[in-house]
C-alpha cells in the first residue's frame, strides 16, 4: 500500500536520490532554506575584515542612490537582508549592510561574547560607532535575548542612548519569533515521502513577543528619533506562529529566516503596503510635497 500510494502520489515513479527530478527538488530546497550569511550582497564576517566598509557588492537597493542607511549588526540582523533589500529595491533608496558574528553592538563586549572574539568585536564595532556618524538612519539588530542573559542589558540600553544622541534616525530590527525544534530537512524528506505535512510540524501558540523585544520597545519609546521594526505579524497570524508560508519555508533555523524567506516577508510588506513607517519615509517617493500627503502625515507621526 505504501508503495502503490509514493508510486500515485509521483506520476508513476520511484523518487531516487539519483533521479533528475529528485536533484532539482532537492537542490531548490538547500536554496531556498540557505542562511543570510552564503549570499555575497550580505556582508557578514566572523572575523573584522575592515574592507567590507568600502565594498559595493555591500549596498542594497537602488545601486544608483547614495546610501543614507546603514543596517549593522550580528546573524540576527543580517537575516533582515533580504526584506530590507526587497522593500529598498521597491523605494528606490539604499542601504548598506555590515554584520559580525557573533558581536552585539556594544563598546565593551567583555563577558558578553567569547574570549577568542572580543579583540575582533571591539574593533568592528568601534569602526560601526564612528562610521554611523556618516547616515542619517541606523538600523541595528542583533541576537538580543542571548545577549541579554549574559549580562549585556545595560550595555545595550548604551548603545541605544549613544546612537540616539548622534541625531541619527535609530531603527531597531526586534528578534523573530523563536519556533523551537524546527526541522529544517523535512521539507526535503517530503521530496522522498509524500504525504508528510512539514508546515504543520512549524507552528507554534503565539505566546506574545517576547520580554527582551518588548523590553527594547519601552527604550525606543524613551527616545523621539529610536523606533523598532520586526516580522511578527508575517509569522504570527490568527493566535499561531508558523514557519511555512503557502507552503514555503521562510526559516534557516529556529531563530533566523532564510535569505530567500527573508526577502519573500519584504516583497509580501511591500504589496501589501505593511512597510514599516520609518523604513518607507527612505522613500524618494514620500520627499515630494504633495504627493502620498497621507502617507506623509503617517510617517511624521510616527517620528515625532
Amino acid at each position: 500500500m505504501v508503495v502503490g500510494y509514493i508510486l500515485v502520489e509521483n506520476s508513476g515513479y520511484w523518487p531516487t536520490a539519483g533521479s533528475y527530478t529528485f536533484k532539482k527538488e532537492i537542490y531548490t530546497h538547500n536554496f531556498n532554506t540557505l542562511p543570510a550569511s552564503k549570499f555575497p550582497f550580505n556582508c557578514q564576517m566572523n572575523k573584522y575584515e575592515p574592507a567590507k566598509w568600502k565594498l559595493d557588492q555591500c549596498v542594497n537597493g537602488d545601486k544608483f542612490v547614495e546610501p543614507e542607511t546603514l543596517r549593522w549588526g550580528d546573524s540576527s540582523a543580517a537575516h533582515y537582508v533580504g526584506y530590507l533589500k526587497a522593500v529598498a529595491e521597491s523605494g528606490h533608496f539604499s542601504i548598506r549592510n555590515i554584520s559580525h558574528s557573533p558581536c552585539p553592538q556594544v563598546k565593551v563586549a567583555d563577558g558578553v561574547v567569547s574570549p577568542a572574539l572580543e579583540n575582533s568585536c571591539k574593533a568592528f564595532n568601534e569602526s560601526a560607532f564612528a562610521e554611523s556618524k556618516k547616515y542619517k538612519t541606523v538600523i541595528v539588530g542583533a541576537a538580543w535575548e542571548g545577549y541579554a542573559k549574559r549580562g549585556g542589558r545595560a550595555q545595550i540600553a548604551k548603545t541605544i542612548c549613544e546612537l540616539a544622541a548622534n541625531g541619527n534616525q535609530v531603527i531597531i530590527a526586534l528578534n523573530v519569533p523563536v519556533l523551537t525544534g524546527l526541522d529544517r530537512m523535512c521539507s526535503a524528506k517530503a521530496i522522498r515521502i509524500p504525504g508528510m505535512d512539514c508546515p504543520s510540524r512549524a507552528v507554534m501558540l503565539d505566546k506574545g513577543d517576547s520580554e527582551v523585544n518588548n523590553s527594547l520597545k519601552e527604550q525606543a519609546n524613551r527616545y523621539s528619533n529610536v523606533t523598532t521594526f520586526d516580522v511578527r505579524s508575517q509569522i504570527c497570524k490568527n493566535g499561531t506562529c508558523s514557519a511555512y508560508d503557502q507552503g514555503t519555508l521562510l526559516y534557516y533555523d529556529s531563530g533566523h529566516m532564510s535569505m530567500v524567506g527573508s526577502e519573500l516577508i519584504g516583497k509580501a510588506v511591500v504589496k501589501s503596503g505593511q512597510v514599516p513607517l520609518p523604513i518607507a519615509a527612505h522613500s524618494p517617493a514620500t520627499h515630494h510635497v504633495g504627493q502620498n500627503t497621507s502617507q506623509l502625515d503617517r510617517i511624521e507621526a510616527s517620528l515625532a
